[in-house]
């Protein structure tokens, strides 16, 4: 929608006369620089078409332009104005981002890219012939295990870490900025010598295109970060503790994957920590984010645990809802999360969200991020056992799409409150159907990136909505040229 207004000084014509709004009158619109529209006006029926000091003339309404092809998603950060905070930017992307698991069948960073993602999440694990930080690509063939807790990737041609990056940051454009979340695969193990946060750092410093994260404030702006990747690091502990001294172009955070009874102690729990910079000092930026994916067994409240819907795996065979089950446990380290379970949490920090964004005039300060992506067990006998991708899509992404959906004003809820929902990382994120299952991950992603678009963001003031572009040569502009993307109704 465009409200125009007109501000003319009024004169009159070489014989004296008052100046008359007339067909002779229009209106030029120029659509990307070379499709030029024309409107011809005149003064709305019933008020003077003649130009008087004071005094407002209505125009008649202008036709719109109806686009006669699908929105163009993969653009949709560069109409985001300049000076908008951070906190306000809504950004799906995928979890486990070169993953075929939770990709699909050979996943790219273009195609991703091309459907709207400008998130992204990299799951590191070493090399185990290399020492060379890598990304776990999902399948035991290409996992050792040389005890329990200390895990290597097997085949030295899976993907390191730098070559993921700079995959990542070729695709970023001048005009937009994305986010990178870095993970350490759980039991993962570490070669001697080696900290995985160095090798992130050491990885980051080669790439012009990674921000500088010293700089980041609650008050960054869209415009502060074009052209860049913002890197997140995940210490999974306390970043004042972990974090290695040197220099570092990523925010750390301790988001723990593996969640504690102290957590979580009910449903409806989410993680509230400051991202920190490379000196160890916090941004002033909270991040708060839910991602559930494993619960750390207190034993001592197995049943609370199980009563919350985290599925254990069990030494016997059990089919049914998990309540209330008295037998014993197999390899008690890790439960994992259903998605009941994890919607109560998501939607606990999504109710934050709405609360924060209530009013004009609050604090930039708060970060959101929704892990929506991951696994369920297929059974609770097999060890390993098998991994649902599949299920926590067709569940997460269609619930999460029908929330984000839900906050559109409609004639019967006019008032409905419009927030964003900022980083949300899901399973399949550019497609809608794999393997035959509606995962719904292309639509849930174009839904987030639209709440950009539906509500007034808070912005900085002080700052261009949008940079000053040198003015269109209008002499190679071809007159009335027809547009191949628009039905022009009423427009010559």
């Amino acid at each position: 929608m465009i409200d125009l207004n007109f501000f003319i000084i009024p004169t009159t014509t070489a014989k004296g006369e008052e100046i008359e709004i007339t067909n002779d009158w229009t209106i030029e619109v120029i659509v990307n620089g070379d499709t030029k529209f024309t409107k011809k006006l005149g003064a709305r029926e019933g008020c003077n078409p003649k130009l008087k000091p004071g005094m407002m003339h209505r125009l008649p309404d202008l036709p719109s332009l109806t686009l006669s092809s699908e929105w163009d998603i993969s653009k949709w950060m560069t109409y985001i104005p300049r000076n908008v905070y951070l906190s306000e930017i809504s950004i799906p992307g995928s979890w486990e981002s070169l993953n075929p698991n939770f990709q699909g069948t050979n996943p790219s960073i273009e195609d991703q890219y091309k459907y709207g993602c400008r998130a992204f999440h990299i799951n590191c694990c070493y090399q185990q012939s290399t020492n060379i930080l890598g990304i776990d690509d999902g399948g035991p063939s290409t996992e050792r295990y040389l005890n329990p807790n200390n895990v290597y990737m097997t085949s030295s041609t899976n993907p390191t870490f730098a070559s993921a990056l700079k995959s990542i940051a070729g695709c970023v454009s001048d005009e937009e900025y994305m986010v990178v979340l870095c993970t350490l695969r759980l039991k993962a193990g570490i070669p001697k010598g080696h900290n995985w946060m160095e090798d992130i750092a050491t990885a980051c410093s080669t790439l012009e295109e990674v921000y500088d994260a010293g700089d980041l404030t609650p008050n960054t702006t869209v415009g502060d970060v074009l052209g860049h990747v913002i890197v997140i690091v995940n210490c999974e502990g306390e970043p004042t503790e972990l974090v290695p001294e040197g220099s570092s172009k990523c925010v750390f955070v301790n988001d723990p994957l593996k969640l504690s009874y102290e957590d979580f102690p009910a449903d409806g729990a989410y993680n509230d920590k400051f991202l920190y910079n490379e000196d160890r000092t916090s941004t002033g930026v909270n991040f708060l984010s839910t991602q559930g994916q494993v619960n750390v067994l207190d034993t001592s409240k197995p049943y609370v645990t199980m009563f919350r819907g985290f599925a254990p795996r069990l030494s016997k065979s059990f089919s049914g809802t998990i309540t209330d089950y008295s037998g014993g446990i197999k390899w008690p380290d890790y439960y994992d999360v259903n998605t009941g379970s994890r919607e109560k949490n998501i939607q606990t920090l999504l109710d934050v969200s709405m609360n924060s964004f209530g009013g004009k005039d609050y604090a930039h300060d708060k970060w959101y991020y929704f892990g929506i992506g991951g696994y369920i067990k297929a059974t609770a006998e097999q060890k390993p056992d098998p991994e649902d991708y599949r299920t926590v899509a067709t569940t997460l992404n269609t619930w999460f799409n029908s929330r984000v959906v839900n906050m559109s004003p409609t004639p019967t809820a006019p008032q409905t409150k419009l927030f964003p929902v900022g980083i949300v990382l899901m399973n399949f994120a550019s497609v809608d159907t794999y393997s035959g299952s509606a995962v719904n991950g292309k639509t849930t992603t174009v839904n987030i990136l639209k709440l950009n678009n539906r509500y007034h963001k808070a912005f900085d003031p002080s700052k261009p909505a949008f940079p000053v572009k040198p003015k269109v040569d209008e002499s190679k502009i071809e007159e009335n040229k027809t547009s191949s993307r628009a039905a022009a109704d009423g427009w010559d």
